[in-house]
């Protein structure tokens, strides 16, 4: 339980971060009207909603993520994604993206794999029962749109799970509506 309360707190202060460096930072060029980088690939300008596919963290595994994207300068997104690792049932996540250049973002998250725990009890009782195990992330990464609706994103990063530290990776294709 401890280790859930140390994850909800480095996620809120974390997120904390974010959204108080979304009014004191501006990069120099957001206004520059010839940026010579749009002409290869769309930013992500203006306020959207995206439907992604994908795997890693931020999709639940392998499933689908919803974003919100709150700014028509650099800003904020919100997402949440669900899906399945094939060895669990569900698996959920949520975050905050932080837009920092450009289509780059820092990313807390957080989430829970939902699995089934069966076994023998102390009475040699077979059992079967539902349990749930919470997880932290931090990316970085990038959401780059090729076209008006479709795009890529991508991240790498740490993940916090019972005494686990280590790296992880997430992709997907977004829809933007």
């Amino acid at each position: 339980m401890k280790k859930r309360n140390i994850l909800t707190l480095a996620f809120l202060f974390s997120s904390l971060i974010c959204i108080i460096a979304q009014d004191t930072i501006v990069p120099a060029d957001v206004n520059n009207q010839n940026n010579t980088a749009e002409s290869s690939f769309r930013l992500n300008p203006g306020k959207y909603y995206s439907l992604g596919i994908g795997a890693g963290t931020p999709y639940g595994g392998y499933g689908l993520k919803v974003q919100y994207k709150t700014s028509n300068k650099l800003g904020l997104a919100y997402h949440f994604g669900v899906g399945t690792t094939f060895e669990n049932d569900i698996n959920a996540s949520a975050g905050i993206k932080y837009y920092f250049y450009k289509w780059l973002y820092l990313n807390p998250q957080f989430g829970y794999f939902m699995y089934k725990n069966e076994g023998l009890d102390n009475n040699q009782s077979y059992y079967t029962e539902l349990a749930a195990d919470v997880y932290g992330a931090f990316y970085i990464g990038g959401d780059i749109f090729f076209t008006r609706h479709f795009g890529l994103d991508f991240g790498i990063g740490a993940v916090i799970f019972e005494d686990y530290v280590g790296p992880t990776v997430g992709i997907g294709l977004q829809y933007k509506f």
